[in-house]
């Protein structure tokens, strides 16, 4: 009786050890999968689905990309470099390639038409702010310059960022308006109204001083007003805010 209890003891333990072995086996095997599938998913299938999980701030143009009127669209451009802050200030619009009807197509492919944009948000005082009696002041405002800005979308995008001694490396999809925002710094920049001039208010004067209807032009919009220029055919015209052209 003991010897066939032994000898059922002996039959049984390998299959414990061998069980044992095939779950070792698995957790491996899923470590490796993982190790392979995770990484593909972050860099290589998010950023063709347009998610983008390291946080860029891309998002669609309003309206048409094809036929991309930033003037009409304004407001939610401002808007999107307002994000959750209390107010916001244009400092300079500069649309490059603006055709004839006043937009960009800025789907095209043989150039790059885009639009930037720069303006500042209110933001607390930083906590490495200098204090009182050391450069600081009470009355010190601080600022964010917000880009906004909008070129052809669908692109990936690589990035390689550094910091802390390392460095990390990823794609993503850029879907149309990017938005980036610089470190605090003291309040001191002038801001400007809101564009009210239309693009093609502006090309109609220059097709009047014999600009090329079927040519694209740089249109710079900033304190000193409207800047209008095709550069291959030297046609340079400049209006103030009120779209009278300045002679």
């Amino acid at each position: 009786m003991r010897d066939l209890t032994d000898s059922a003891q002996a039959i049984y333990r390998p299959r414990k050890r061998r069980t044992g072995m095939r779950f070792l086996g698995c957790v491996i095997a899923l470590v490796i999968v993982a190790a392979t599938v995770v990484p593909i998913g972050l860099f290589v299938v998010a950023p063709l689905l347009g998610v983008n999980v390291f946080g860029e701030d891309t998002r669609e143009v309003p309206g048409d990309a094809a036929n991309f009127d930033p003037i009409a669209t304004y407001n939610e451009l401002a808007a999107y470099a307002q994000g959750d802050a209390e107010t916001v200030g244009l400092i300079m619009l500069r649309a490059y390639y603006v055709r004839r009807d006043g937009t960009l197509d800025l789907t095209a492919e043989n150039y790059m038409p885009r639009v930037d944009l720069e303006f500042v948000i209110p933001v607390p005082r930083p906590a490495e702010a200098p204090p009182v009696g050391a450069g600081g002041s009470a009355d010190d405002r601080y600022e964010q310059k917000v880009t906004v800005s909008a070129w052809r979308p669908g692109q990936i995008r690589h990035v390689t960022r550094t910091g802390g001694g390392v460095s990390t490396s990823y794609s993503y999809k850029h879907l149309g308006l990017e938005r980036e925002v610089d470190e605090p710094r003291k309040a001191t920049t002038e801001t400007i109204p809101a564009p009210t001039c239309s693009f093609k208010q502006l090309w109609d004067v220059a097709v009047e001083r014999g600009a090329p209807a079927d040519a694209v032009a740089i249109i710079t919009y900033d304190d000193d007003g409207y800047e209008f220029n095709i550069g291959d055919v030297n046609v340079f015209l400049n209006f103030d805010t009120d779209c009278r052209e300045l002679r």
